[in-house]
Order: structure tokens, then sequence, then C-alpha cells
């Protein structure tokens, strides 16, 4: 008896103190002037996105006044790693921009650009990213 007692207390306890589950968190960079050579990469009337491997660089470009940020966004499968490089700089702010990340080697990396309204959402979410580009693999 006292021992069914016991189990069914730890046995809450566990259900209570049980860490929950963690979704992958988004990696969120503003990128920086710096421009890097890219060979694989996603243009729109909008905007450009690009990575290279050599390095895991990803460098953006906004090429409309339409109000909107230009970001490419990326997943890293066999991790489980996500995120977002930002041009937060804007059409008047000209040139590329460059997020520097670190992949492991011969792996693949899915990447798209897209655009988020900054006078409306953080544009640190995934979800407040829009995207009419196509997704690019690529083995880093």
């Amino acid at each position: 008896m006292k021992r069914r007692g016991i189990v069914g207390v730890l046995t809450l306890l566990t259900m209570v103190f049980a860490a929950p589950a963690q979704a992958a968190t988004v990696e969120y960079n503003v990128a920086v002037d710096h421009y890097v050579s890219c060979s694989e990469r996603i243009e729109k009337s909008w905007g450009s996105g690009c990575y290279k491997p050599t390095g895991d660089y990803f460098w953006v470009t906004d090429d409309s006044s339409d109000g909107y940020s230009t970001g490419v966004i990326w997943r890293h499968p066999s991790t489980g790693r996500e995120g977002i490089c930002r041009n937060k700089d804007g059409f008047l702010g000209g040139g590329v921009r460059t997020c520097n990340k670190d992949f492991p080697e011969n792996t693949k990396i899915r990447f798209r650009i897209a655009r988020c309204d900054g006078a409306a959402h953080s544009c640190k979410s995934i979800g407040h990213w829009v995207s009419s580009s196509g997704t690019l693999e690529v083995t880093t």
C-alpha cells in the first residue's frame, strides 16, 4: 500500500515538474554592410537573396521602395536550426547586406527570400514574413 502511494506521488511530481517541449528558436540577425561574392541566388523585382557556402554567408538586397524589409529565411534540416537574415536598411540604404552563420560542412541548407512589413511586425518571427520565391537547397 505504501509502495503504491509513493509511486503515485513520484508520478505526479514527474508530471508537474517535467520540462515543457521546446520549439526551435529562430535565429534573427540584422544584416550588415559587407559584400561577398555569391552564386546561389534568388532574385525578385523587390529584392534578392544569396547563400555562399564558403564561410556560410547569406546576403540580401532590398530593391523596392515599397516600405517592406527584405530578408532571407533559412533552414538547416540536419540540425533543426532556422533563421532570418534581415536587410533593415531598406531600399534607400542601398547595396548588399550580409549575415555570417556557421553550419556543419557537407550538409544541406534551404533558403528563400521574403518581405516583412516592419510597421506592423517586429519581423523577428518567420510567420511575419511573406514569400513569393521558391526555395533553393544548397550543400554547405
